[in-house]
């Protein structure tokens, strides 16, 4: 059963289960996407970046988090979000400030008729075959379309298995609304 809505408030946060990316997700979405610019594919021109090699692709990151988040509680129970569903520790601190991506100008608005609304997404430090990723997402915008239509923002932070913060964005989809009786 789905979360409605309704059911979330801004600034509810849930942490993902984690994943580690493996090389044959790599070697996958080379192959799926066409991503095979040299900074993902050859280890020699990471090494001449001073890097120890390739670094996985933004994008399969995006994806990989978009997989997480699908298997979070922030979409995986019915009703608001619970005490023990939440985060224990919030990945923006105390209040809600912005951090790198600014809400201003994500689009919340009544005119997009796409359920995926868009996304933007910053890349901070490398990740690399064997990191194992977590996200946090928190609701950072609501807006009531219509009766029937509504949409929210999710601002999202994607941590390694060192805690470093590595990729951090937001994106924009239409949510369920509460069916009327």
């Amino acid at each position: 059963m789905a979360r409605y809505f309704e059911d979330y408030e801004i600034g509810d946060e849930v942490v993902s289960p984690a994943r580690t990316v493996f090389e044959a997700d790599v070697v996958n979405f080379f192959y799926l996407s066409g991503d095979q610019n040299e900074s993902h594919s050859n280890l020699e021109v990471s090494r001449q970046r001073g890097l120890e090699g390739p670094a996985v692709q933004w994008n399969l990151v995006f994806t990989l988090v978009s997989g997480l988040l699908s298997r979070s509680a922030f979409y995986n129970s019915s009703g608001p979000i619970l005490a023990h569903e939440r985060a224990k520790k919030s990945a923006w601190g105390n209040g809600m400030p912005t951090g790198v991506v600014s809400s201003d100008g994500t689009g919340l608005s009544a005119d997009c008729k796409v359920g995926y609304r868009g996304f933007h997404f910053v890349n901070l430090r490398p990740v690399k075959v064997g990191d194992t990723l977590r996200a946090h997402v928190r609701v950072g915008a609501k807006l009531e379309l219509s009766p029937e239509r509504a949409a929210m923002r999710r601002d999202i932070r994607v941590f390694n298995q060192r805690d470093e913060l590595v990729q951090e964005g937001w994106h924009e989809m239409e949510s369920p609304r509460r069916p009327r009786k």
